[in-house]
């Protein structure tokens, strides 16, 4: 999941619960298929408490901090970062402001 986003008229719906839901379910289930531990991260702004709480009543809890370079790397869009790496805004790019939460299951 790269992004989870509802249209403004369909919030507190209990939509996004039902996508994160959905995408937890498939991969503890590939990974139970596999014999394998399933790991999530997400990034999120810190500040943006509605969807940490989400996220932590799902059991996802804080693991750190990245920039958005890095989140961006993590995501496979490396294409959205400058060519000079994000030197040329470094608040934007290279700062560490995202938070990092993680979620595992047994395998």
């Amino acid at each position: 999941m790269t992004f989870v986003y509802n249209e403004p008229s369909h919030r507190r719906k209990g939509v996004t619960k039902l996508l994160i839901q959905a995408a937890l379910h498939f991969t503890e289930a590939k990974a139970r298929e596999q014999g394998k531990k399933s790991w999530m991260r997400i990034i999120i702004h810190p500040e943006n408490l509605v969807v940490k709480g989400l996220y932590t009543r799902f059991g996802f809890v804080e693991a750190g901090s990245c920039s958005l370079a890095e989140a961006l790397l993590a995501n496979g869009d490396s294409d959205l970062i400058p060519q000079d790496d994000g030197h040329s805004d470094m608040e934007k790019y290279r700062r560490k402001s995202g938070l990092v939460m993680i979620r595992s299951s047994a395998g």
